[in-house]
């Protein structure tokens, strides 16, 4: 099963990768072509591009040859003028090869937070006889939703059970004692690292305790990973509160991983942000257009922008004509009484002409004159 899922995934994703010990004895430099049956340690890593089930057996080094044909298609690391231009191919049957690796990434902003405690991949596991429990606390943030989660198995077709809990409450030292919002069973088909969509999104407030607990269900011996000081090359540390470990075979309760030295487990929550949506708004003038932006104030996604378009200017009544010695004309304004702005209109100035409105203007101011001077020397 393992051959036939790596040609599927190297036909569906164009690559995969895997180690393997290589000595130059068991190369053929005239075929390209590998085939070690020892039992050394793994001493080099390469990509798998292709594979080919009618490469002869006897293509391999006379010294060295596998009992079928079949091999894979590598691509080297050792430049171009190593092999043929840098591939060669690997026997099926090469009893260094482990397993193959593959990976399928996402965009990064397929989610808006990644809650995990682990700052490298697994390289630490556990075993237990029968079903196991393992779970991650942690407090949210902001406003947010809970979508994903994400875990190792170490076996095809593996099942496990996904619990949400969320509200715990202070002290707890239990991560099944908050609410529970959500159960979900699903079967991972491959080992590896895998993300796994909720059935249903979870609304997270700010500050929130919640935890996400992971089963795995067997009948016989299960692998869940950790991180143990000893283990592997890194060295680990982790607070108490963070992880917890729910091993029936060895206790009946829950207890803290990092009481017990285990660290922290490989259970990671993928939240998208909950949008906090507000209006944000630049008024429009007469001069301007203005903007009405709805974006979150979490993350800053905008939902919607929408232009306002220019205000219609509102303007004063036009001024008296006013003469204007440069141009030699008469100039009549007007100004917006919300930007200021001013409009003109002149017309032409001829001597020895009068000007009916000036004439009218002019007698009226010589009349109210008059009449105050007439007032005053009465009192």
């Amino acid at each position: 099963r393992a051959m036939a899922d790596a040609k599927r995934w190297i036909y569906e994703h164009g690559s995969a990768t895997l180690a393997f010990y290589f000595e130059e004895t068991y190369y053929n430099s005239e075929t390209y072509s590998y085939y070690y049956n020892g039992t050394n340690t793994l001493n080099h890593e390469i990509t798998v591009v292709g594979w080919n089930d009618s490469f002869s057996f006897e293509n391999f080094a006379e010294n060295c040859q596998p009992s079928a044909n079949g091999a894979w298609l590598c691509k080297n690391s050792w430049s171009t003028y190593w092999g043929d231009e840098g591939y060669f191919w690997i026997s099926y049957y090469d009893t260094s090869i482990s397993q193959f690796a593959g990976i399928s990434a996402q965009p990064a902003d397929s989610y808006y937070k990644n809650y995990t405690y682990n700052g490298t991949g697994w390289e630490s596991y556990l075993s237990h006889e029968g079903n196991a429990k393992i779970s991650n606390v942690f407090k949210t943030g902001q406003y947010e939703l809970l979508s994903a989660v994400a875990t190792y198995t170490m076996s095809y077709d593996s099942e496990i059970s996904v619990r949400v809990y969320k509200n715990l409450p202070s002290g707890y030292s239990n991560p099944e004692v908050g609410e529970l919002v959500l159960t979900q069973t699903v079967t991972v088909p491959r080992p590896g690292y895998h993300t796994i969509d909720l059935s249903e999104e979870i609304s997270l407030a700010p500050n929130t305790v919640f935890s996400v607990v992971i089963e795995y269900i067997t009948d016989g011996t299960i692998y869940f990973p950790v991180e143990v000081d000893g283990q592997g090359v890194n060295s680990y540390s982790s607070n108490s509160g963070e992880s917890f470990v729910y091993l029936p075979y060895y206790n009946k309760g829950w207890y803290d991983a990092e009481r017990y030295g285990l660290n922290n487990v490989f259970v990671q929550a993928l939240t998208k942000c909950d949008h906090q949506f507000f209006t944000e708004t630049v008024d429009a003038t007469c001069t301007d257009i203005g903007c009405e932006t709805v974006w979150c104030s979490q993350c800053g996604k905008i939902e919607s922008e929408k232009i306002l378009p220019l205000l219609e200017h509102v303007f004063s009544e036009w001024s008296r004509y006013k003469h204007d010695f440069e141009t030699d004309r008469e100039v009549s304004i007007r100004k917006c009484e919300l930007c200021g702005y001013v409009e003109s209109k002149s017309i032409y100035y001829q001597k020895n002409t009068v000007r009916i409105d000036e004439l009218i203007s002019e007698f009226f101011e010589y009349v109210i004159v008059t009449l105050r001077m007439i007032f005053n020397y009465q009192l």
